[in-house]
């Protein structure tokens, strides 16, 4: 029996160890995962500067540019159209 009980114990001694090495390489994994969002992140955080700073130089879109001439044209000839009432 005694054979059988160092058996087990070493078994029981190899288990821990795999335990062991597998939690090492998953805190690896996560390392490196939680690295790769950081960049992921810090390179959309960039391109959406990039891209507001980008919009801001250009200026407006058509349609907001054509909803915007469109407001003044209407306000421009309600103040138009008033004064000639008079």
């Amino acid at each position: 029996m005694s054979l059988q009980n160092s058996m087990m114990a070493e078994l029981k001694t190899r288990v821990d160890e795999l335990k062991m090495e597998n939690e090492y390489q998953l805190r690896l994994k996560d390392m490196n995962y939680n690295e790769k969002i950081k960049e992921l992140t810090e390179k959309f955080i960039q391109e959406m500067e990039s891209l507001k700073t980008k919009n801001q130089v250009s200026g407006p879109c058509n349609a907001c540019a054509n909803t915007r001439a469109n407001i003044h044209t209407d306000t421009h000839t309600q103040t138009h159209t008033h004064t000639h009432t008079h």
